[in-house]
């Protein structure tokens, strides 16, 4: 049960910062406010497409973590939870073993 817990705590962590990124979308509102429920739903889908495709979980991440945190550049929270974000997703991204496999095909 301990290994479970140390596999799966960053997966909990990174998805606690995703509905974050929902909830301050519903919050602020407007354009801005959808463009941080957006980010939302890219950094969860980040967190299941990591074991398919690593570079497009880093890229989910990214698209999902830095238009809101741009766009509110002036606040300290915004711009300080797109980098924990981006930190934390990136360090799981790079330890989940990819299932993705390269080669030729051969029947």
């Amino acid at each position: 049960m301990v290994a479970n817990v140390e596999r799966s705590w960053l997966v909990g962590l990174v998805a606690i910062l995703a509905v974050f990124y929902l909830a301050l979308g519903l919050e602020i509102g407007g354009a801005t406010g959808f463009v941080g429920m957006a980010g939302g739903i890219s950094i969860a889908a980040a967190l299941i497409v990591r074991r398919r495709s690593r570079p497009l979980a880093g890229a989910l991440l990214l698209v999902g973590a830095a238009p809101f945190a741009v766009l509110l550049w002036w606040s300290v929270v915004v711009p300080a939870l797109a980098l924990v974000t981006v930190v934390l997703g990136a360090v799981l991204v790079l330890r989940t073993p990819s299932k993705a496999r390269v080669g030729l095909a051969v029947n």
